[in-house]
């Protein structure tokens, strides 16, 4: 971490705090390359200086010179050059000292990219990146590359000309090379029409390739489609390719649904054969955010249509859209939504959550798993007061077997006090019967055995045994 501190810098880091001893301080901004190995500062007279990340070599300076025209940020555009924003202008410093000057009407914000700097403000929004060695191979005046030839060739083909089989020709086994350079300027090419005649180039230049996988092409082709459908001005995220294929793709869905391009976002995930699980959950959860007007059962019915019209086997959780139909007050809506997941793990939570407690037991009972019953049985345990906690479980065969093992594994007095609510002479004259086989003390065992013996009379159905 760098901080200024006074008139010099201070690096802090897992070691320790280390002074760099600089002099031309205070610093108001800082701001480290992306590769690592730079640093560009400026100070409070706006003299920017760029200088190794150990600070004992320095690159290049700049003075700005306007009185009352401070510097407000600085970042890099890329790791070669930094441009420094002011209220007039921002102005993009070069590895050896070279300037060139962008004016503003009004200040510019810097936001630092892997492949550029944005610089917006609340009239213009612009990307400023270095021009590849790909592009300038095939667009600078008077070269010769093989890129750049086979770009030429395309030219000649669209108007008939015979020389575009003298360009190819000349290109020669330099083939392989042109196609690759114009698949790769293509990426990096705002206009769409350039990466057309890029793309175009590189499909030329391929049929006459014997080996050649074209699947660099196809990518290439299906991504830039992707990068065009997110940089339209109706949908507002202008994305390099560098950008894009440095976030996960889901990354870029969400961004998509956060702003309710649900439709692009799903051809989008279509399109590359990505789930699509996650662009109906968002939707779902924003139809019910924005529904005012339909009740339970008509809200119901429409997202089961949706559903069944995009997709005929649903989505795969229910469980998030229910918990927006919860909060947002259709309970009836989450209880309907939550039949269909298909995960009772997670379905049983949100059931308790929302107070459907028989519910959250039956979806516990009919996943067959132990271990989910036990969770509501010690849910109801907690929050209920014992005698109805009894008369719960007991409406249920499975979850009384299992509350009744529960206590019987680890001895708890409570199982007494259960028999005894539900009239279980029987088992509760066994239960003493059980718990008295290792007493000692004779007296005490007859008296024991006397209790269960006399709630043994109490049970009718138990008289048979008793007498016995």
């Amino acid at each position: 971490v760098l901080v200024a501190s006074g008139q010099t810098i201070v690096t802090v880091d897992a070691a320790g705090v280390q002074d760099q001893l600089l002099e031309q301080g205070p610093y108001t901004c800082i701001s480290v390359s992306p590769n690592g190995r730079l640093v560009a500062l400026c100070s409070e007279l706006n003299r920017i200086q760029v200088v190794s990340m150990d600070f004992q070599r320095s690159f290049s300076e700049y003075s700005h010179d306007i009185p009352g025209d401070d510097a407000l940020n600085i970042a890099w555009c890329g790791s070669d050059a930094a441009v420094a924003s002011f209220p007039t202008q921002a102005v993009l410093i070069g590895p050896f000292g070279d300037t060139l000057s962008f004016p503003h009407e009004s200040p510019v914000h810097l936001v630092q990219e892997l492949d550029g700097v944005r610089m917006f403000n609340a009239m213009e929004h612009s990307f400023l990146s270095k021009v590849g060695s790909d592009s300038m191979n095939v667009f600078q005046i008077g070269s010769t590359a093989p890129a750049a030839l086979l770009y030429d060739a395309l030219d000649s083909m669209r108007s008939h000309s015979a020389r575009a089989d003298e360009i190819v020709r000349s290109i020669g086994d330099d083939m392989t090379q042109a196609v690759d350079a114009c698949i790769a300027a293509a990426g990096v090419e705002p206009l769409v029409e350039y990466q057309q005649s890029l793309l175009r180039a590189a499909s030329l230049g391929k049929s006459f390739l014997a080996m050649y996988n074209g699947d660099k092409l196809v990518d290439m082709c299906r991504q830039l489609r992707v990068i065009n459908a997110l940089t339209a001005y109706d949908v507002g995220l202008p994305v390099s390719l560098m950008q894009f294929q440095s976030l996960p793709f889901e990354d870029w869905v969400q961004r998509l649904l956060s702003r309710n391009h649900h439709q692009l976002a799903l051809r989008i995930c279509r399109y590359l054969d990505q789930p699509v699980d996650q662009v109906y959950i968002h939707w779902a959860c924003a139809k019910i955010h924005a529904s005012t007007t339909l009740d339970d059962d008509a809200l119901y019915r429409v997202l089961r249509a949706r559903f069944e019209q995009l997709q005929p086997n649903g989505v795969s959780s229910y469980v998030d859209i229910a918990e927006v139909a919860n909060a947002c007050g259709y309970q009836r809506l989450a209880i309907r939504l939550l039949q269909h997941e298909p995960r009772a793990s997670n379905q049983v939570p949100l059931l308790i959550s929302m107070g459907q407690d028989e519910a959250a037991m039956a979806a516990a009972i009919r996943s067959s798993d132990a271990d989910l019953v036990y969770f509501v049985i010690f849910h109801l345990f907690k929050a209920l007061p014992l005698g109805e906690f009894f008369q719960t479980i007991s409406r249920s065969r499975v979850a009384s077997q299992l509350f009744e093992k529960y206590c019987t594994d680890q001895g708890a007095p409570v199982l007494e006090d259960y028999y005894y609510q539900e009239d279980a002479f029987a088992k509760s004259a066994r239960l003493i019967i059980k718990d008295n086989l290792a007493e000692r003390d004779v007296g005490k065992l007859i008296a024991n055995l006397k209790v269960a013996l006399k709630i043994l009379h109490n049970d009718k159905a138990a008289a048979t045994e008793a007498r016995a």
